[in-house]
């Protein structure tokens, strides 16, 4: 989109950029040592992440590994999460943050209770199905924390970035 041709304006982001996360986040992402986020914690409706002015605009859900994606997407939490799926799917910028190396699936899957009843190819295709029918990309990190925190502060700055090429 061209600002030359509208009467929109660029959004003005300065650095260090305002991370707001939800409060119920137990363990909330640490940007510390960084000149590029600070973090402050608020109630958010919706997701567990966004920027600070672009509450309308940005949702970043964070699962914190394929447990907890496994357990929304085949337990109790399945109409609760398929709502979230909703109300993340109206904004511009939306992530599911799954922290955790999709190498590492099966080995999850295997450790599940028999129960379960859940299969590698099913949690593939709601992968696909989040990312087709709701447009919301996944993002996997691994568990290791350097890793993890270099992964999500790229996400960050290429959300900035394309919110400043509008």
């Amino acid at each position: 989109m061209s600002y030359l041709h509208t009467n929109k304006k660029r959004p003005n982001i300065k650095w260090p950029v305002t991370v707001l996360y939800d409060d119920r986040e137990k363990t909330p992402w640490d940007f510390l040592p960084s000149t590029f986020f600070v973090t402050k914690r608020v109630r958010l409706k919706t997701g567990d992440y966004t920027l600070a002015g672009f509450e309308d605009t940005i949702a970043i859900e964070r699962k914190s590994g394929f447990e907890e994606f496994i357990q929304n997407i085949s337990g109790s939490d399945r109409n609760r999460f398929r709502q979230t799926l909703v109300r993340l799917s109206v904004f511009k910028y939306k992530f599911i943050v799954i922290e955790d190396s999709i190498n590492n699936l099966q080995a999850v899957i295997n450790n599940l209770p028999a129960k379960a009843r859940i299969t590698f190819l099913s949690v593939l295709y709601w992968i696909t199905l989040i990312e087709t029918k709701y447009g919301i990309p996944i993002v996997f990190t691994t568990k290791k924390p350097s890793v993890k925190k270099l992964i999500i502060e790229y996400l960050f700055k290429g959300i900035i970035e394309a919110l400043k090429n509008g």
